[in-house]
C-alpha cells in the first residue's frame, strides 16, 4: 500500500512500465479518491479534509456533523481510523493523537461492509469477488474479529451485479485500467452499494488465497502480470464450497517463542 505512488514515480522516471502517477495517487489519497468517485455519480460518503486533529470538529460540520469517521489522507487498513460521536469524544481524541495529520473526516455510513477484489486488464474486470466482512472493520477497536466470507456468485447473483456495476464504474472514475484491486462498500436496506474505498493492491489478510481457492485466480501473479504487461495467467484448479478467512485475537502479553 505504502509504495503504490513511489513505485509509479520511479517508473515514470526511469521509462518503465509503471501505474501513471495521477491514477496512483488517486488510489492512495482517500479524499482525491472520493472526489473523482462523487464526480462519476457514484454514490459514497461525503468528506472533507483536515490539516491537525484539532481541526477535526469544524470539519465535521462540512460533511453533516456527528457522527463522524476519521482516517489518515493516505492510510492502510484501520489500526488508525476512529468513529466518533460527538464533539467532546473528538476532542478527547485529538488531545491523545500523536500523529499531526492531515485527516479525512467523512460522515458514518451505516451498513454491513463488504469487500470487492480482482483483477482488472484493459479495462475490462477479469475476476470479481465479493466477500462479506464478519464485522465492520472499525468496530475492531472494540474487539470485533478481522474477517471474511466470500460469496458465492451462483448464490449471490443480484448481489454480484450491483458489486460488478460499482466496480466497473468506480474504476474507470479513478483510471485503475490494469493491475489489482481490492475495494470496500457498504450494503444499504435496498441492497445498493455505498462506495467506501479503493486501493490498487491485493486485500491483505488471507484475501489473496480465499479468492485463489474460491476463483482460480492468484491476485498476485495477475498483478505481476498486469505490471509486465503479459498475458493473463491461467486459472488454477477450485476446491467449491465457501471460504473464509479470520484473524484470531490473543491476550495481551510478551511472545515468549514463536514458530519459524
Amino acid at each position: 500500500e505504502f509504495t503504490v505512488v513511489a513505485a509509479a514515480v520511479v517508473g515514470a522516471l526511469g521509462g518503465a512500465r509503471a501505474l501513471p502517477v495521477p491514477v496512483a495517487i488517486a488510489l492512495r489519497d482517500k479524499q482525491k479518491q472520493k472526489n473523482l468517485i462523487r464526480a462519476a455519480g457514484l454514490p459514497t460518503a461525503r468528506s472533507a479534509t483536515a490539516d491537525t486533529a484539532a481541526d477535526i470538529t469544524d470539519t465535521a460540520l462540512k460533511v453533516g456533523g456527528y457522527p463522524i469517521v476519521v482516517k489518515p489522507l493516505a492510510g492502510a487498513g484501520a489500526r488508525d481510523t476512529v468513529r466518533l460521536s460527538s464533539a467532546n469524544e473528538a476532542a478527547t481524541w485529538a488531545n491523545g493523537q500523536p500523529h499531526t495529520g492531515p485527516w479525512l473526516v467523512e460522515e458514518f455510513i451505516t451498513g454491513a461492509e463488504y469487500h470487492v477484489d480482482g483483477v482488472i486488464r484493459n479495462g475490462q474486470l477479469l475476476t470479481c469477488a465479493v466477500s462479506r466482512y464478519l464485522h465492520n472493520l472499525i468496530d475492531v477497536h472494540d474487539g470485533a474479529l478481522v474477517g471474511s466470507v466470500c460469496l458465492t456468485p451462483d448464490e449471490h447473483p443480484d448481489l454480484y451485479r450491483t458489486a460488478e456495476h460499482l466496480t466497473t464504474h468506480a474504476l474507470a472514475a479513478l483510471n485503475h485500467t490494469d493491475g489489482v484491486f481490492h475495494l470496500e462498500a457498504f450494503r444499504q436496506p435496498d441492497n445498493t452499494l455505498i462506495f467506501g474505498e479503493c486501493a490498487g493492491r491485493v486485500g491483505g489478510g488471507r484475501i489473496d488465497q480465499v479468492v485463489r481457492h474460491s476463483f482460480g485466480t492468484d491476485l498476485h501473479d495477475h498483478w505481476a502480470a498486469a505490471a509486465l504487461n503479459t498475458p493473463a495467467p491461467p486459472k488454477h484448479p477450485t476446491e467449491g464450497g465457501t471460504l473464509g478467512f479470520v484473524h484470531l485475537t490473543a491476550q495481551a502479553g510478551v511472545i515468549e517463542s514463536m514458530p519459524t
